[in-house]
């Protein structure tokens, strides 16, 4: 997801496909890492969204979790995990991440589909908040 531009397409094609019950497995890099935070107060671009490398989005886990909401309001977050404490040793960074899963250097999401996805909410959802950025919907 932090390499594609047309997330809303993404989410309207899992969410369209992913049966009732079924879980959205999903991990991003964390833009709110503790180390990429660090950058920041020094005045550096975050390692995971430099403007010259593969990644055009950063996320946390409250836009991660706003953006899947964003177009349907029939997931339930069921699990959220971190991974990776850079630049501490394993030993370490295991437990940090297990412990502050939000500072991790990476997040994992498991959302359970709730209800049946009527309509196109994901494909609307952009053009009724006038994002500007011209998303592929489809057609």
């Amino acid at each position: 997801m932090e390499h594609v531009k047309d997330v809303f397409w993404i989410l309207h094609q899992v969410t369209r496909v992913l049966k009732k019950g079924g879980h959205f497995i999903v991990g991003v890099p964390n833009l709110a890492a503790l180390p990429q935070r660090f950058l920041l107060v020094i005045g550096q671009q975050p390692s995971c969204i430099q403007n010259c490398s593969a990644h055009v989005r950063g996320y946390t886990k409250r836009d991660f979790v706003c953006l899947v909401n964003s177009g349907f309001d029939g997931y339930k977050l069921k699990n959220f995990k971190g991974s990776g404490f850079r630049p501490l040793p394993n030993f370490l960074a295991k437990p940090l991440a297990k412990l502050l899963p939000t500072m991790s250097g990476s997040i994992f999401f498991d959302f359970q589909k709730t209800k049946g996805y009527e309509g196109n909410g994901y494909l609307t959802y952009p053009v009724e908040q006038h994002l500007e950025t011209k998303f592929y919907l489809g057609g």
